[in-house]
């Protein structure tokens, strides 16, 4: 989400990048597989959290491949991963590639981006939707371009990000006039626009019927998914909303709050029910990921966030990584018992860091290649764990964008 959303926004995505999602139901013939991971934070709440997979083991992972590719957005779904290439200036071409050996299995039509952005790939139901200057559907196995959707109002706003596909509907977020984001509600199978909103400060996060969202006049709340009709409201307390997760039947909001004594860096999560009622709140934690009856984030001030657990009824720390002083840890996901998250400092991503979902404590650390830095974005499905960084040249005058995959 680079460059099209607020700064506060595009790191709190960054730091919330990582985890899998369960298995869907294809409809389209398509084989299924035991786990998937089909649009960014891995369901429509963003839970980071992959209950299907059972396979990987930190202790055996290993590089297996690496890709160039046109950003760091890509989706695991259908026994591959579904990613970007760079076509013609101003042109993207999705393409699968086998996951175990990134062997292309098919390339998709070139269609235009100018800014390929992290999240703008999502997979249901078997139709891939990318998201650029259109919204494009396409058939996940033929390739065959079943629609286009552009948005209300399109000369003004940039092109779709973050696409959310969540029973039959596709939410997206598009820059509206500037940094604000404006929020699209479109028919999954005919692109049909249902609705749109703006100004905003995040993107959407989908439980059940309601859509969360957070707006640039100190409100957010719960919006119908359907009709985008307002349904409950909670205040911001002069702070800007910049990630919800939805997970465990609470909903779970993040604001930075404004002061003039901490310009920037002092977060306040708040965690709701379905219904907009208030059950605990918690300062200077950023969920990232929420499974079972636990809910995983980095816990501390802007100098020092490591990984934590918090207990998703009370908010009582249950654990922090205590060790790596002077690092930061970008993303958070759970799979099979283990959290994992990337390690890294200023400018530079180090290593995977795998930690014990119990108690915390660190199990392995999986060396990245030199000169990568983020904002990352990881996923795991079917026993592989996958790592979209920025390389940077040695002299620093060009990068690219890799799709690294680690398996046993």
């Amino acid at each position: 989400m680079k460059n099209l959303l607020p700064a506060s926004l595009a790191l709190a995505l960054a730091a919330s990048a990582f985890a899998l999602p369960r298995g869907v139901t294809h409809g389209t013939g398509l084989a299924a597989t035991a786990s998937n991971w089909p649009m960014i934070g891995s369901d429509p709440g963003q839970s980071y959290f992959n209950s299907a997979e059972h396979t990987l083991n930190p202790a055996r992972l290993r590089l297996r491949w690496r890709l160039s590719t046109a950003s760091t957005d890509f989706v695991v779904a259908n026994g591959g991963a579904y990613m970007l290439a760079s076509a013609a200036p101003g042109q993207v071409r999705p393409r699968l590639v086998d996951g175990s050996t990134g062997t292309i299995r098919r390339i998709f039509p070139t269609m235009r981006a100018q800014f390929p952005h992290a999240d703008s790939l999502a997979w249901s139901a078997g139709t891939l939707y990318v998201g650029g200057e259109a919204l494009t559907a396409l058939n996940g196995t033929t390739g065959k371009v079943l629609f286009r959707a552009r948005a209300p109002q399109q000369r003004s706003g940039g092109e779709f990000q973050y696409v959310l596909p969540a029973h039959g509907i596709v939410y997206t977020a598009r820059p509206f006039g500037g940094m604000p984001v404006q929020a699209v509600a479109i028919a999954g199978s005919t692109g049909r626009i249902l609705w749109a909103k703006q100004p905003l400060a995040t993107a959407p996060v989908v439980a059940g019927d309601r859509v969360f969202l957070s707006g640039t006049s100190d409100l957010g709340g719960a919006f119908s998914a359907g009709a985008g009709t307002s349904l409950w409201s909670a205040p911001e307390h002069n702070g800007t909303g910049i990630a919800w997760h939805a997970g465990s039947g609470r909903i779970f909001r993040t604001i930075e709050l404004r002061s003039e004594r901490q310009p920037g860096g002092q977060l306040q999560t708040d965690v709701y029910t379905r219904d907009g009622r208030r059950l605990w709140g918690v300062s200077q934690f950023l969920p990232s990921a929420v499974a079972g009856n636990r809910v995983y984030g980095m816990l501390g001030g802007p100098q020092q966030r490591v990984p934590a657990a918090l207990d998703a009824a009370t908010g009582r720390v249950l654990w922090a990584y205590r060790g790596g002083a002077g690092s930061f840890w970008f993303g958070l996901a759970v799979a099979n018992r283990v959290v994992y998250a990337v390690n890294g400092s200023l400018g530079t991503l180090h290593a995977i860091d795998a930690f014990d979902v119990s108690t915390g404590a660190l199990i392995r650390r999986i060396k990245l290649p030199g000169h990568v830095d983020g904002p990352s974005n990881l996923e795991i499905a079917d026993g592989m764990l996958y790592v979209g960084v920025t390389q940077t040249s040695s002299d620093a005058r060009t990068s690219r964008a890799l799709l690294l995959a680690y398996g046993k």
